[in-house]
């Protein structure tokens, strides 16, 4: 009888694991199958969840600074390990998405849109807009990766920035 148990849960735990969303490989495939060359795509479409507002929080934020930063109540299940990531999509502010990931495929590249919560001191970005430029890049060991831009970034800005010094600015500003 436990040995059978033993096998249930075993099974469950990997259909759980393996049906689990993970950005960058839901992301990556997307792209791989919409524009492998680079293009445009759309989030919302490529996540399958609408939104109206994004975060993107760095590793080691606590679920309290996201939720300062966020301005709604969060609790998240697990503390954001060394160089992982957090994708925070809320509707309405509720939150609609919410998924840890590491950066192996996809990179988000959007400086135009990082600022610094001054009471909680956590940097993150934070974009409305869904519509994301896909560059294919290689990396210094020769992987190839993708970089998604917010289309208004590269509308607006030079691909070169710079953090700003303006004290009562907390965005990071394009340089020119």
């Amino acid at each position: 009888m436990n040995k059978r148990l033993l096998q249930v849960v075993i099974i469950c735990s990997c259909v759980v694991f393996a049906s689990c969303r993970n950005t960058d490989r839901v992301l990556s495939s997307y792209i791989e199958s919409e524009c492998p060359q680079g293009g445009v795509i759309n989030l919302k479409k490529a996540l399958g969840e609408d939104y109206d507002t994004a975060y993107l929080f760095y590793d080691c934020t606590t679920g309290q600074e996201m939720a300062s930063a966020m301005g709604v109540p969060y609790s998240p299940k697990a503390f954001l390990q060394d160089s992982e990531y957090k994708l925070i999509l809320l509707k309405n502010h509720k939150i609609v998405y919410d998924n840890n990931f590491y950066c192996h495929k996809v990179e988000f590249f959007c400086y135009d849109t990082m600022y610094r919560h001054t009471m909680a001191g956590v940097w993150y970005y934070t974009w409305t807009d869904s519509t994301f430029v896909v560059t294919p890049l290689k990396d210094s060991q020769q992987r190839l990766f993708y970089q998604l831009r917010p289309m208004n970034d590269v509308e607006t800005r030079s691909p070169r920035y710079a953090v700003g010094n303006n004290e009562n600015d907390n965005r990071i500003q394009g340089s020119q």
